[in-house]
């Protein structure tokens, strides 16, 4: 959704994103599981959030899931679109792969997903049905698509502002930025 916000994936597309990142988790989960299995790993597990959780700790797991999601978004705007080794992919996937550990050790109050196809797909991987409780989706779906919107304003704003901060003699600043964005 991030990537839909600053115009680099079609709003048309949305659906099918995540269709096929729901698909690709159903299938995911049981391969692996039966992979480590087979090579004698331990074997996998997924963020999950209680249906009894509330209060405090769920305002706490909304909140993690939020912020990280929100970090990470930056993050990879950060990395992937303005760094100056951004079309290095080794040293690009490294510092993202980096910035995901991160978040998971710092804010890990709800697992945490940063996506809610890993939450959602492993919950139907572990129970044999989608979740049936709001807090799940409140966690893993509601927090992590504000987060995604609010990461895309906050990169299209702050390339907005660069961009007439480069430019202040240019009178068409605001219709150059908004091209720049497409």
């Amino acid at each position: 959704m991030a990537m839909c916000c600053i115009g680099k994936i079609p709003w048309q597309q949305f659906v099918t994103h995540v269709a096929g990142q729901m698909l690709g988790g159903v299938v995911a989960f049981p391969a692996l599981q039966t992979l480590a299995a087979r090579l004698g790993w331990t074997p996998l597990g997924g963020p999950a959030v209680d249906a009894a959780i509330a209060g405090d700790a769920l305002q706490e797991a909304v909140l993690h899931e939020f912020g990280a999601t929100l970090l990470l978004c930056l993050g990879v705007f950060a990395i992937c679109l303005e760094s100056p080794f951004k079309d290095i992919y080794p040293l690009k996937i490294t510092c993202v792969a980096a910035l995901i550990r991160f978040l998971i050790v710092y804010l890990g109050a709800a697992g945490p997903a940063i996506n809610p196809m890993l939450a959602t797909t492993w919950a139907l991987y572990a129970t044999g049905s989608f979740p049936t409780f709001y807090q799940h989706y409140l966690v893993y779906w509601a927090a992590p698509l504000a987060a995604a919107v609010t990461a895309g304003f906050v990169y299209a704003l702050l390339k907005l502002s660069l961009i007439h901060i480069s430019e202040p003699t240019r009178q068409e600043a605001i219709s150059y930025a908004v091209f720049c964005l497409k």
